[in-house]
């Protein structure tokens, strides 16, 4: 491994099939939202988990083969849950090549625990967000990638439509106000069971960082959204996918916003 900004992986070889889907998968949306340009620096946010691995792992293989440079700096914000996690962490990712900087702060005390897990969980992922911008702006890395993919999208989108009275849902590229550094999400095209799928093919490890709240049951607005696609992609398997086309295909005249006409 270098010690330098850009995190070397593994060597470069003969991938498998689902490797190269995924990879494919992960090109598409980089190509169609200019999420990664000319000598960016890019800030890769790791949970431990299956999901930052596979975005840190794919695009550390189109780094390698893009014809520009640009730099990628695995991240790990260690909230305190766990004393062990963030060497247990560091270990597994070396395994795969990858040097993951650690960031530290308890934040146990900033969370109220009596308050209800939505609550709870929504002011952690500010307080991480916040966090890893700013270790973008220290390091100078103009990029920051997050790790959601289409079931997080979706899950999103009916969430904004059912009780917020939105449609929206994440953004695959995002410039934060007051915040440096331009949020990417490459992972918007692909659905989660292929993601489970490689890291058992890769034999990556999930690192649990110890939070608190992980066992606890999710919102009931969340896990009724999950059960519903969850439901529907067992009888119309492609479901996810026609949602996926069907974000990329905003029809704002056949809405009701009074901006369009």
């Amino acid at each position: 491994m270098k010690p330098t900004g850009s995190s070397p992986g593994r060597a470069t070889g003969r991938i498998s099939d689902l490797e190269h889907m995924i990879m494919c998968r992960v090109g598409h949306a980089i190509g169609d939202y200019d999420l990664i340009e000319p000598d960016d620096r890019i800030a890769v946010a790791v949970s431990g988990g299956a999901k930052s691995f596979t975005l840190l792992h794919m695009l550390d293989l189109h780094r390698r083969r893009y014809k520009f440079s640009f730099d990628l700096i695995p991240v790990f914000f260690d909230r305190g849950w766990n004393p062990s996690a963030a060497d247990r962490l560091t270990n597994e990712f070396a395994k795969h090549g990858f040097e993951v900087r650690i960031v530290f702060d308890d934040i146990r005390i900033k969370l109220n625990s009596g308050d209800p897990l939505e609550k709870v969980c929504s002011k952690c992922c500010r307080i991480t967000k916040g966090v890893i911008h700013q270790f973008a702006q220290e390091h100078k890395c103009n990029k920051i990638a997050f790790g959601q993919l289409l079931d997080d999208f979706i899950e999103t989108l009916f969430l904004n439509l059912f009780f917020s009275g939105q449609l929206k849902s994440n953004a695959v590229r995002l410039s934060a106000k007051g915040q440096a550094g331009t949020e990417i999400r490459p992972l918007v095209n692909v659905e989660y069971d292929y993601i489970a799928k490689f890291v058992q093919e890769c034999t990556f490890e999930p690192i649990d960082i110890g939070c608190p709240y992980k066992d606890s049951d999710d919102s009931q607005h969340r896990k009724a959204v999950k059960n519903m696609v969850k439901s529907m992609s067992g009888q119309y398997p492609r479901v996810r996918r026609s949602l996926l086309a069907a974000m990329k295909h905003l029809r704002p005249t056949h809405l009701l916003d009074s901006g369009f006409g």
